[in-house]
């Protein structure tokens, strides 16, 4: 298998697509911009010349060495080899950044969660996903694409689609379509905490998407639930899938709160 395969990368080729892309990343002279996986660095030389600073974050060290030789010349291009899910984005820059990545499809869910844990310093990102993740990630809560993926992205971050590519602008060719998004953090949770014990949640509620909450909620969570009005009673008998992100992070923070205090928690 060629190393390409193996860290399933897919390098976007086509100037078409690059212009759509490069204008819904719409970059500005400020931004600080971090780009994961810039494989030879395609979309980055329109990007470097757009932004106050680029950082390349690359895990293959055959490709960093040509997009040292490519950017030998530019000052505002910071060249970094490292794996970037290992990575705090705070080691890389101090300032919020616009993150952006055509994601390699191997590191989905693992860059998902890295999204979330990291969106302090991410004033927006725009990320290029197979386009079924990209549906379930905006999709609506009662709609058969409704999965933990939408809550957790949607609770932390406002969503918005933008240009799909077909696999031929990509070489190697993709099987699939790909979308990008916008993400922007949710201003009123980017400080909150507990994000990884939300995870576990939202996964474990979604292993039973079509059961009523009443028999998917942990036994504590389900006692506080009880004692809140009669909304939430009734509201017991409700599919999982059919309650918004808004919802669950309400319930989930049942447990730290107490009567009336149903609101935002750290």
């Amino acid at each position: 298998m060629s190393r390409q395969k193996e860290l399933s990368q897919h390098y976007l080729i086509s100037h078409k697509y690059l212009e759509r892309l490069i204008e819904f990343v719409n970059p500005l002279s400020t931004d600080i911009i971090v780009e994961i996986g810039p494989g030879k660095g395609a979309f980055s030389t329109h990007l470097a010349k757009k932004c106050k600073k680029l950082f390349l974050v690359e895990k293959d060290i055959l490709l960093i060495k040509q997009l040292h030789t490519l950017f030998s010349t530019e000052k505002n291009v910071i060249i970094i080899n490292t794996d970037i899910l290992s990575t705090p984005l705070k080691k890389i820059s101090a300032e919020p950044v616009l993150l952006f990545s055509n994601l390699p499809f191997s590191i989905t869910t693992e860059f998902l969660v890295y999204l979330v844990m990291n969106r302090d310093l991410i004033n927006r990102a725009v990320v290029v996903f197979q386009k079924e993740v990209a549906e379930r990630l905006v999709a609506a809560a009662g709609t058969q694409a409704y999965a933990w993926q939408s809550v957790w992205i949607q609770c932390f971050f406002h969503v918005q689609a933008g240009p799909s590519i077909p696999p031929s602008a990509f070489k190697p060719r993709p099987s699939v379509v790909s979308t990008s998004l916008q993400l922007v953090p949710r201003l009123e949770r980017r400080c909150v905490k507990r994000e990884k014990a939300f995870l576990r949640f939202i996964r474990m509620l979604f292993k039973h998407r079509k059961k009523k909450l009443s028999n998917a909620l942990p036994k504590d969570i389900k006692e506080a639930l009880l004692q809140r009005n009669a909304l939430w009673k009734k509201r017991l008998n409700e599919r999982v899938y059919k309650f918004t992100p808004e919802d669950l992070w309400t319930i989930f923070n049942l447990r730290f709160t107490s009567p009336g205090e149903e609101g935002e928690s750290a």
